[in-house]
């Protein structure tokens, strides 16, 4: 299991977004807040909770190879191509261009088959 690294890198997002929240122009507004033990504690059993949840539901691992495995597919398929598509080439064309509400409508479709998978 590697706990410490989610705990980590979530440790990091969450610091991001209250710098984000509390971005002004003086120059002491760029340090990080400093994150509570109890915030460490419950990001912890919240990781380590979901690890034992999942371990329980799918006891055997073929299972969770079969859903991660369908999941990757759909997103390099469908959702991959079409959001770099939109970040790279969509800022061309108007907001209801075909080709962009084409690569929305794909986007969404993709959504749900991934949901369903």
């Amino acid at each position: 299991m590697m706990i410490f690294l989610c705990r980590m890198h979530i440790h990091a997002i969450l610091a991001r977004v209250s710098l984000a929240d509390e971005q002004n122009d003086r120059p002491e507004s760029n340090v990080a807040p400093a994150r509570g033990a109890m915030d460490h504690t419950l990001v912890s059993l919240l990781l380590v909770g979901s690890s034992l949840l999942s371990a329980v539901c799918f006891p055997n691992i073929d299972a969770i190879f079969g859903l991660l495995g369908g999941t990757t597919a759909v997103v390099i398929s469908f959702v991959a191509p079409a959001v770099f598509w939109e970040a790279f080439v969509g800022q061309m064309y108007p907001a209801t261009h075909y080709k962009r509400l084409f690569c929305k409508v794909l986007f969404g479709f993709s959504a749900v088959v991934a949901g369903l998978s």
